[in-house]
């Protein structure tokens, strides 16, 4: 049995609503069973955060902050 490393994936996004959902699916079709998603969000104004929110109910591991650069 391989031994996976620990994985940290921290994205950067700034009014990405239209692209973010292709970003969150590709991290977590990885093989990496050991995965921590972070998601910094530079305030955006779109749909960034209701996107993000609605995944948040299907992973509740998906980390989202959200601070005005």
């Amino acid at each position: 049995m391989e031994s996976y490393p620990f994985i940290s994936v921290i994205i950067p996004t700034f009014n990405s609503g239209e692209t973010i959902v292709a970003t969150i699916e590709s991290v977590f079709n990885q093989k990496f069973q050991k995965v921590e998603t972070i998601l910094m969000d530079g305030g955006s104004t779109d749909t960034t955060e209701a996107v993000v929110q609605k995944w948040k109910q299907e992973v509740p591991a998906l980390q989202w902050f959200q601070e005005t650069d």
